[in-house]
């Protein structure tokens, strides 16, 4: 250490805590703000202090320690913890280490555990709770966990084995940096935490396939779903990271790459994800011009029989709860509960779902002998298709104990509303905006 530090002139109070943990072997990590994180506004970096830091970097890296970078604190937030899990430096877990034959089972099927861990913080993102969990942790927990029980294995061995399959595809992707290569980083990035390096690698994959569709014509359908799918991720991983606007524009920018005319459905389906973007963030005038463009679409070309009218439908529903136009809501939550009834099978949850809508809109106009017998029907549904447990089922007691309570039916909704909260706590967390909403 001594011959790394050499010159002794110009060390700061905290780059000596450092050296002073390394020296007397304390555990400790490592990290290094990008030069575009955010500052203090009472920051003030003078030429001595940047050449300080950088011949503290360079140090550290004499000394075999590599800072992780960050770009915000959101991002610092998830890293720490997860590094504390991996290399083992929090409490101990009361799971057992799995077996060396686990692991090496978990290793050779890393990808796929990479992408259940993907396909679950896709899920959380709609439902995490960002006011007292702003970086998400506890969701990012929550998924690996749930992927970790799936392969028997325990938290700090899933974060290691996910690890490693990030440097390989890493390591892959700076060899032959092609956008599959490329969005196969993404995955890995996101799975590890790593929301803003997913974000630059679907980036990079969504840029190779646009130039791909112009250099090589013959196969443009492939690399214009090869871009599709980059900037699809990429609002994912941006949604992740709080990043909002840069989710909404990666599917404008995707959006603006299908032909209505030539493709209509195929237009519409992913012009339904992007109305929903701008209902979540109430950008309402947006919202409506896409869904009736998408309702035009689905009537003309597919007809009552598929299910995606229905769904479009319900979309809609939501625009017209959003605007107060209740009235308006009950019709279409009609109209969609008889689609899903006409199918065949029927669509159960699809009926359930329109039964809803119909239900809170009836109860917003106070007409609540209406409005009871189907939210009783859509809770019957859902606690059969779901489970008893489920937060599709507590948000639908909610509503009958709002409605009960309206009616100053006390005694029976007060045991419905802490159902829904046993659910929700169990579901969410204690510290749950829904927790909140249920005390």
């Amino acid at each position: 250490m001594a011959e790394a530090i050499n010159v002794l002139d110009g060390i700061s109070f905290t780059q000596w805590e450092f050296y002073l943990a390394l020296e007397h072997r304390v555990r400790r990590l490592a990290f290094l703000a990008e030069p575009t994180a955010p500052r203090s506004p009472l920051k003030v970096t003078d030429e001595q202090q940047r050449a300080s830091q950088a011949e503290h970097v360079r140090r550290l890296k004499l000394m075999g320690e590599h800072p992780e970078s960050f770009t915000d604190q959101r991002d610092l937030a998830l890293k720490v913890v997860t590094s504390v899990v991996r290399r083992g430096l929090g409490p101990e877990s009361a799971v057992a280490s799995p077996s060396p034959k686990t692991v090496q089972a978990a290793r050779e099927n890393a990808p796929a555990m990479v992408r259940e861990i993907a396909a679950g913080l896709k899920r959380a993102s709609k439902t995490a709770a960002q006011s007292h969990d702003p970086a998400g942790i506890e969701a990012y927990l929550r998924t690996v966990d749930t992927a970790a029980l799936k392969h028997e294995l325990d938290r700090r061995t899933t974060l290691e084995l996910v690890q490693e399959q990030v440097e390989q595809t890493r390591l892959d992707s700076q060899a032959n940096p092609t956008a599959e290569n490329l969005y196969e980083l993404a995955f890995a990035e996101l799975a590890m935490g790593n929301y803003p390096a997913a974000i630059s690698a679907a980036r990079q994959s969504a840029d190779l396939a646009r130039a791909q569709m112009l250099a090589d014509p013959d196969h443009l359908e492939s690399h214009r779903e090869q871009a599709l799918n980059a900037l699809l991720m990429l609002s994912e991983a941006a949604q992740l990271a709080h990043r909002h606007a840069e989710s909404i524009a990666a599917l404008e920018e995707g959006g603006a790459l299908i032909d209505p005319v030539r493709q209509p459905v195929y237009w519409a389906d992913f012009h339904e994800t992007l109305a929903k973007e701008y209902l979540t963030y109430a950008q309402y005038a947006r919202a409506e011009s896409l869904i009736d463009q998408i309702l035009d679409i689905r009537e003309d070309h597919q007809g009552e029989a598929d299910p995606a009218l229905g769904r479009s439908l319900l979309l809609w529903c939501n625009l017209l709860d959003a605007k107060a136009n209740y009235q308006g809501m009950i019709g279409v939550a009609a109209r969609a509960e008889h689609l899903f009834a006409a199918q065949i099978p029927p669509n159960i949850l699809g009926i359930a779902a329109a039964l809803s809508s119909r239900a809170l809109a009836l109860d917003a106009l106070a007409q609540h002998i209406e409005a009871e017998p189907l939210i009783r029907r859509a809770l019957a549904i859902d606690e059969q298709s779901y489970g008893a447990e489920h937060p599709n089922v507590a948000s639908l007691l909610n509503n009958l104990a709002g409605l009960l309570r309206s009616t100053n039916r006390l005694a029976e909704a007060e045991p419905l509303m802490r159902r829904a909260l046993g659910i929700d706590e169990q579901s969410y967390g204690a510290g749950h905006p829904d927790v909140a909403r249920d005390l």
